[in-house]
């Protein structure tokens, strides 16, 4: 195609140069390679300076960056030596010209072209531009490859640029643009460029964005999506994480009263599961009660013999004396050193002598049924232990915030990390009460509403020992007063006293009925519990 443009010419500046010539060469790469020649009809100035804006404002708060580089110069054919100085977006090459009569600057220019609305590529540079003296003419060539849509030449002051005397491009088969134009004043412009089709050279244009909220949170399907997928996926992690498992159907039944084939109920353990156990499951803690319980269970599986003992007078203190027994029942690491506590093998042990000065011995204790309950695989984490979980929410936190500053200091991804921080708040939040139960300790739990059920509605009319057996865990589940009044059985007509414990266990004093063991045993289980847990 074939472009003209004609404007008319301001006056011309006083002592300029001559001719400025410009020789402009657009590689298929991209780069833009300019050699100015300034031709002086005496002598050029000591000095010539050009100054180039390399950080275009856009008008929107971007800017466009350019790169200037391969900078070399020449006066009257000999090489000069190119002095350049950087102030903010702006480069300033200075030349010792000698006072010659022609001198010339060669540079290459990165970032001139960019893509169009249309899709065109737009190139456009200021071959004049913060030049030291006055050009009384300017003559030039930009030769481009490829197909050219369109040309334009624009002069004058930088904010009041008008068409170029003369140009044109399209000529004779050549796309190149020719243009001529002055006089012009020191610090006046001279603008070349065309739009090419697309593709014809790459984009090189690189702009830079000033930073502000709404650029670092930009949003945008993308942006937007990666946040909402962030914030789901964390989500869900965190719902396994949290939640309760939950079991299904009726749970694992650790003990259960059933009837055998004689008709009798009869009470059966399951997994070897102590009432101890079970009282730590239901509350994540291991309470008096729960090693009361465990003392009196060892009692009913033969490990120890719990004997009353006569009272000296009516307003003292009952007593009673522990002592081992030897059996080949299984015990559980904490019941070793529960027995070692309370009933040591080498002497009898009598309850009054059982103080808060085996305090740290009992916490032992406490800790091994601690440990005890967690190898069962009943507990995520040591239950009674220090949760973690609140440090290291509050840690992912800070890594959120961490991450989300860095994004939006740095990016238009902010809103990424907004994700993140919504997962890590929700995880602070759920994090100071996390479940402390597996799978496996909730479907227990649950097997054990079915015997606490139970424990407080079945009959309680079975043997001695088979009651005895079921008091440690209506202890620990409820109901074990009407365990306890189980133990005794029916009066006799005409029976006296000094009568046997049903319990083999149990050792009564003079003057004890059967009928008295609830009871005693309640005393029992109130005076242990005091002894074992008062402090000295």
């Amino acid at each position: 195609m074939i472009a003209l443009g004609w404007g008319a010419a301001p006056a011309m500046a006083a002592e300029p140069a001559e001719i400025m010539e410009v020789k402009a060469v657009l590689a298929d790469t991209g780069q833009l390679t300019v050699t100015t020649t300034w031709v002086f009809a005496q002598a050029a100035p000591q000095e010539l300076s050009q100054s180039f804006a390399l950080g275009l404002d856009q008008g929107d708060g971007s800017k466009l960056i350019l790169t200037l580089d391969d900078i070399s110069a020449d006066a009257d054919g000999q090489p000069l030596e190119v002095s350049s100085n950087s102030a903010g977006d702006n480069l300033t090459i200075s030349l010792e010209t000698g006072g010659a009569q022609q001198v010339s600057l060669t540079y290459s220019v990165w970032g001139v072209t960019q893509a169009d609305l249309d899709g065109s590529i737009r190139v456009r540079w200021d071959v004049l531009q913060g030049l030291s003296i006055d050009v009384s003419e300017i003559t030039g060539q930009l030769a481009l490859p490829g197909e050219v849509i369109d040309y334009f030449c624009e002069s004058g002051l930088p904010q009041a640029t008008r068409t170029c005397n003369r140009y044109s491009g399209g000529l004779h088969g050549s796309t190149a643009l020719t243009f001529s134009d002055g006089p012009r004043a020191a610090g006046e412009v001279v603008t070349i460029g065309a739009f090419l089709k697309p593709g014809a050279a790459p984009v090189t244009a690189v702009f830079s964005q000033p930073w502000s909220v709404g650029r670092a949170f930009q949003p945008g399907w993308a942006r937007v999506g990666a946040a909402a997928g962030i914030a789901l996926a964390g989500g869900l992690i965190l719902l396994r994480v949290s939640r309760r498992h939950g079991a299904r159907g009726s749970g694992t039944v650790v003990a259960e009263l059933t009837p055998n084939a004689a008709g009798h109920t009869v009470f059966t353990v399951h997994h070897h599961v102590r009432p101890g156990m079970i009282g730590t499951l239901v509350d994540h803690s291991v309470d008096p009660v729960d090693i009361v319980a465990s003392i009196l269970d060892l009692a009913a599986r033969g490990h120890l013999w719990i004997t009353q003992l006569p009272r000296s007078s009516d307003h003292t203190v009952p007593d009673w004396e522990l002592t081992r027994r030897p059996s080949d029942d299984r015990l559980e690491e904490y019941e070793v050193q529960l027995l070692n506590v309370i009933a040591p093998t080498d002497a009898a042990v009598r309850v009054s002598q059982l103080t808060g000065a085996l305090a740290p011995a009992v916490a032992q204790v406490q800790g091994s049924l601690y440990k005890c309950v967690l190898s069962a695989g009943w507990f995520a984490r040591l239950p009674g232990g220090r949760n973690r979980w609140p440090a290291v929410a509050w840690a992912g936190l800070a890594v959120a915030l961490a991450v989300t500053a860095t994004l939006a200091a740095w990016t238009t991804w902010a809103l990424v990390g907004l994700g993140l921080v919504a997962v890590a708040l929700v995880g602070v939040a759920v994090a100071g009460t996390p479940p402390v139960l597996t799978a496996r300790g909730e479907s227990v739990l649950a097997g054990l509403a079915g015997l606490a059920g139970q424990l407080h509605a079945a009959e309680t009319d079975l043997a001695p020992g088979q009651a005895a057996a079921v008091l440690p865990y209506a202890i620990v589940l409820g109901g074990w007063s009407r365990w306890l009044d189980a133990l005794a059985p029916p009066a006799q007509p005409g029976a006296g006293q000094d009568q046997p414990a049903a319990l083999d266990w149990y050792q009564a004093p003079p003057g004890w009925r059967p009928q008295d063991l609830p009871l005693s045993l309640d005393a029992f289980i109130t005076v242990l519990t005091g002894r074992l847990f008062t402090r000295p």
